[in-house]
């Protein structure tokens, strides 16, 4: 749910933006490689407030991250406590443990491999926050999203291909997967252009 927002098309009916984070990193690397090659000139503006969402997306995820690992693991050391001296509420990480699963047994080994489990987890999703966030800035600014992905001719409800449908008499394109219309940029790929080096 946190990678689908409410939105509306170009004739002003309801949607459901709805990018999987493949579909997100894909298409990146799509718009990345035709703007580094010049092979479309795209309204700047919009493409930084895309970048300003995911930012704000990162800030705000390095900002929780930080909190959890200050209450699982800086804060208890401050206090003289150790991993695997941990008992009861003295550990967020045990805690959190318990609430979920149950009563974890009284093994200070066992204890300290569950505290070293969720560092583990924090430290791993924030190494893998780049992916996430393409899709997570959805929420944040769908407007830019649908202008990065119109420029590709791609669905911003479905990620449909676009390139080979005709616009209709309001100019809009009709996506024939999801039915929304969207108006394709004056600036937008042309049908036949590369989207990937043939390295990719």
């Amino acid at each position: 749910m946190l990678l689908r927002a409410k939105h509306v098309d170009d004739r002003g009916n309801a949607i459901v933006l709805r990018p999987s984070i493949r579909s997100a990193v894909t298409r990146e690397r799509e718009l990345d490689y035709v703007t580094s090659t010049s092979r479309i000139r795209p309204d700047k503006s919009r493409l930084e407030a895309w970048g300003k969402a995911q930012a704000r997306v990162i800030s705000i995820y390095a900002v929780v991250q930080f909190v959890l690992y200050i209450a699982m693991f800086a804060g208890p050391m401050l206090v003289g406590k150790t991993p695997f001296s941990y008992r009861g509420s003295n550990s967020l990480s045990l805690a959190l443990t318990e609430k979920l699963f149950g009563p974890v047994t009284n093994n200070e080994f066992v204890h300290g491999m569950i505290h070293y489990g969720y560092l583990a987890v924090l430290v791993g999703s924030g190494v893998l926050m780049v992916a996430p966030a393409m899709a997570l800035s959805v929420r944040a600014a769908p407007g830019p999203y649908c202008y990065r992905r119109l420029l590709l001719r791609r669905c911003p409800s479905c990620d449909f291909s676009l390139m080979e449908i005709t616009a209709e008499a309001d100019g809009c394109t009709v996506c024939p997967e999801c039915g929304s219309g969207w108006r394709i940029p004056a600036e937008a790929i042309t049908p036949g252009t590369p989207t990937r080096s043939r390295w990719d």
